[in-house]
């Protein structure tokens, strides 16, 4: 019996990736930092859906998380590399200890765990779907390092596809917009960008985001932007200076108001 692994499955769009699945008939491997939450979301999907679900508690911001995940042997047909560690707020404001747990949980172990994943997906000619943030295509004020993280992550995947091939595994760059998840909903982000008509606008389910994501591993598609406005937009911003880019960015974000 082959497994589906996600991370982050405690909340926002890990939480929908796991349910769709679920819903679907898999045998899941859930993973997320808070035990008690990872559990009682694994009891829901056994309860709802009569599936196989098994829980591997794990913070990415450690060696010991990134080794409890690491650990797992049962074969795998899917991973989806969906946690990461998020801060909103100046460059300035962010302690020493914070910006080392960001940058180890989204670029140093997120990339171990990547390169971890591809010689199970191998045996299985499997999926990898890795979700990356628009925060990496347009400079978002006040998540310098959030951002950043998510950009090298984006070449990082990019430059893995190029090396495997699709004979080998699927591998899926998945490219949210602004989501309705706690993370955004209950930040001071929010709190910004409500004053932006093209923000709420934008705004999507992480269900909606989930199917969207699923359906372009099972195609074998390398990237994949959910909603008309976030690929019309990724694409507009890639052809401005950087100049503009700042500017829009300062507008869409509404810092400040």
């Amino acid at each position: 019996m082959n497994w589906s692994l996600v991370t982050g499955a405690t909340g926002g769009l890990g939480a929908a990736v796991a349910t769709r699945l679920a819903s679907e008939g898999r045998s899941l491997i859930v993973s997320g930092r808070d035990a008690n939450r990872l559990e009682s979301i694994a009891n829901d999907l056994r309860e709802t859906h009569g599936v196989d679900v098994r829980t591997v508690p794990a913070d990415l911001a450690t060696n010991e998380g990134l080794d409890a995940l690491r650990s797992i042997t049962d074969p795998l047909d899917l991973v989806v590399v969906c946690g990461a560690a998020y801060h909103y707020g100046s460059l300035m404001e962010l302690g020493d200890a914070e910006f080392e747990r960001l940058t180890v949980c989204n670029v140093q172990n997120t990339g171990r765990l990547i390169r971890w994943a591809i010689e199970p997906l191998e045996r299985t000619n499997g999926g990898l779907l890795v979700v990356g943030s628009m925060g990496a295509i347009l400079p978002a004020p006040q998540h310098a390092s959030y951002s950043a993280s998510k950009a090298w992550l984006h070449q990082f995947v990019r430059s893995i596809q190029s090396e495997e091939g699709s004979d080998a595994v699927r591998i899926t760059l998945g490219i949210p917009g602004g989501m309705a998840t706690p993370m955004l909903l209950d930040s001071p982000a929010w709190e910004s960008m409500q004053n932006n008509p093209l923000a709420r606008m934008t705004l999507m389910s992480p269900e909606f985001v989930a199917t969207q994501f699923l359906a372009a591993v099972r195609r074998g598609r390398p990237v994949v932007i959910p909603g008309f406005l976030n690929r019309w937009a990724c694409r507009l911003v890639r052809g401005l200076p950087l100049w503009l880019r700042l500017w829009v960015a300062r507008r869409f974000y509404a810092v400040g108001q």
